[in-house]
């Protein structure tokens, strides 16, 4: 979904609420429901600007104070908050911007109010490109910064915005939706999707359990966010009233180590939980050998009852609530929490918010390095951006372990707010491997090797030097037979320059002489003339001539 652009005013009958505005972190309409319209389209990540008007010499000037990144819309169509930087300038000829809040659509106009030059164009392009085809890979010569590229474009989607440095909270939202994962040769589907691991119980006895994968976990926070976003306020309310009505008990019921009692008298007490089980100790279990036994219960299914408010006379009734074709052994324990928090007053809980949809997003570096159809078997159809959200529902292979409560009971599919960025270097001999089946489920964007150079930023002095090292390489490498610009050498080997950092005077020849050269080496195997070769890459790499470099 393309971002949108606002210029907004910020005074109200004569009164500046500027200082009002940056100090609360908002912008606020102060004129009723006068420009709702242009409110509405409003979202989170949308780029919003502060501005006043004024005339000087006989000459029109918009004046900019400062821009940010919309972060929350609140539903009374008046305010949104707002992550505000200041950026005062005065612009001449976009002045026609009177309105308390316009959206901008000229092009033009966004790049000088919001300061964006050719590389967060770049990102920003990147991103929009993305958000329309969901499935990118980044593709070009090694060392291009493809995965540096892939994490500031994460951030434009997550942010809307690319931040120098995260503040700690800024970087555990990242965290939280952005997963990052390197496939190689043996890397397979139970470490992507979902498999069976080994266990072992306090008594020592191994066993197997259905785990899910790194990318399912991750989907499943994006489904659990999707979900909730589109809730009421009212549920959204209950719901956290009632996990919090049954954490305050299962805690208490640890605390105190209250013993329970089944239905039919055996007896239990509560040892441990987490967001997906109760676990439970059953006490002297005749059946066992007169020892007590531990095992684990869905929390899921009491959540389920809780929320549905399913009176409960019988065990019998959970197995007709679910649909089983049998009663399961551990609903008799969940029948008897069940009653007793039923039994509990109504915590008074504090008023939450609604929650708003994300964007989550998923790296897989190199993407080209594993054997794609055994990673994602079922998942070749769901990725399709044309299959997002149920409409991409599969069975996976182990369907029949999945338990009730889980986000994927019905089958597994890629929710709508996932994103997926793929980086691989297309010199690379295992791009054969990805057939078109999976090529076609992804756009793709060449990196070039200047495309990143602002990350040299980090060499500080040296970095001018390294430009122009990188530049005359490149340049005399396209100009060998059998090479190209996929061949270049990209801005991430010029950052190996700090590894150096004791020994700078010669730090540009270190560089060459351990890393360039080996990997130019490995260019050129198979070829004709390669000490010739090398030495004119040599030579261009040193601004020197060939005979001099020898």
């Amino acid at each position: 979904m393309k971002r949108n652009y606002y210029i907004a005013g910020f005074t109200w009958g004569g009164d500046s609420q500027l200082d009002r505005f940056k100090e609360e972190h908002i912008w606020e309409n102060g004129y009723d429901e006068k420009y709702e319209d242009v409110y509405n389209t409003m979202r989170v990540g949308d780029h919003i600007a502060l501005k006043s008007t004024y005339v000087k010499n006989s000459k029109s000037y918009l004046r900019i104070f400062c821009t940010g990144v919309i972060k929350k819309i609140h539903a009374d169509k008046m305010r949104v908050e707002v992550d505000w930087k200041e950026c005062r300038k005065d612009l001449t000829d976009i002045t026609w911007y009177a309105n308390t809040l316009c959206k901008i659509d000229n092009e033009e106009h966004i790049k000088r109010i919001f300061n964006m030059d050719n590389h967060e164009e770049t990102k920003q392009d990147l991103a929009e490109l993305l958000t329309t085809n969901h499935n990118l890979i980044l593709t070009g010569a090694p060392g291009t910064g493809k995965t540096y590229l892939a994490k500031q474009i994460a951030q434009q989607l997550i942010f809307g915005e690319v931040k120098e440095n995260l503040t700690d909270d800024e970087q555990k939202q990242f965290d939280e939706q952005c997963g990052f994962v390197q496939f190689h040769p043996s890397y397979d589907y139970t470490d992507f999707v979902e498999g069976l691991r080994p266990i072992q119980d306090d008594n020592g006895n191994v066993g197997f359990e259905r785990k899910d994968g790194v990318f399912k976990e991750f989907c499943k926070k994006a489904e659990k966010n999707w979900i909730d976003s589109k809730k009421s306020i009212d549920v959204l309310q209950k719901e956290f009233d009632n996990k919090e009505l049954i954490d305050s008990f299962l805690s208490n019921a640890i605390n105190e180590e209250t013993i329970y009692k089944t239905k039919n008298g055996t007896e239990f007490n509560i040892t441990d939980f987490d967001d997906d089980i109760i676990s439970i100790k059953i006490l002297r279990n005749k059946t066992q050998g007169n020892i007590d036994i531990d095992i684990n219960i869905n929390k899921h299914k009491l959540v389920k009852l809780l929320e549905n408010d399913l009176q409960l006379n019988n065990v019998r009734d959970i197995k007709q609530f679910f649909g089983y074709t049998n009663t399961q052994h551990r609903d008799s324990y969940i029948f008897t929490i069940c009653n007793e928090i039923r039994n509990l007053s109504k915590v008074n809980s504090v008023q939450i918010d609604p929650i708003v949809c994300k964007n989550f997003v998923f790296i897989i570096d190199e993407i080209n390095r594993g054997e794609i159809s055994k990673i994602f078997g079922e998942l070749f159809f769901s990725i399709d951006p044309g299959y997002r959200g149920k409409n991409g529902k599969v069975k996976t292979q182990y369907q029949n372990l999945i338990e009730v409560g889980d986000e994927f009971y019905d089958g597994f599919f890629v929710p709508e707010n996932v994103y997926i960025i793929g980086t691989m270097n297309d010199i690379d001999r295992s791009v054969e491997s990805m057939d078109f089946a999976f090529r076609r489920r992804f756009a793709f964007k060449e990196i070039k090797a200047d495309d990143n150079i602002e990350m040299l930023e980090e060499l500080g002095e040296l970095k001018d030097e390294a430009i122009e090292r990188m530049k005359r390489l490149n340049a005399e490498i396209s100009k060998i037979e059998g090479l190209s610009s996929a061949y270049h050498i990209g801005a991430a080997y010029f950052l190996k320059l700090k590894n150096y950092a004791s020994d700078a005077d010669n730090g540009f020849e270190n560089l060459w002489s351990n890393h360039l050269e080996g990997l130019l080496r490995e260019y050129l195997r198979g070829s004709l003339n390669i000490e010739e070769s090398i030495a004119k890459l040599k030579a261009a790499y040193n601004n020197e001539s060939p005979e001099n470099n020898g």
